[in-house]
């Protein structure tokens, strides 16, 4: 298994559409991964994991978006 941060778009219909950061799980042998169903919160437990959080999520922002319900990018 392995994860990263990526961008998530949520449709929620009515032209109502949400994007948020979440953790996405890859698990060897699946096709789509797997997205928290909330978007990340920012948290650690020193400075220096803090920083690295927010690097990884930033770095989320150069990914291609994901789609929540299909679970692949868009």
């Amino acid at each position: 298994m392995s994860w990263n941060y990526r961008v998530v778009r949520r449709n929620y219909g009515d032209n109502v559409e949400e994007y948020g950061i979440h953790e996405v799980y890859y698990f060897e042998g699946d096709r789509l991964p797997t997205i928290t169903e909330k978007a990340a919160n920012v948290w650690d437990e020193d400075i220096a994991g803090l920083k690295w959080r927010l690097e990884e999520m930033r770095e989320a922002l150069s990914k291609p978006v994901i789609d929540y319900n299909t679970r692949e990018e868009i």
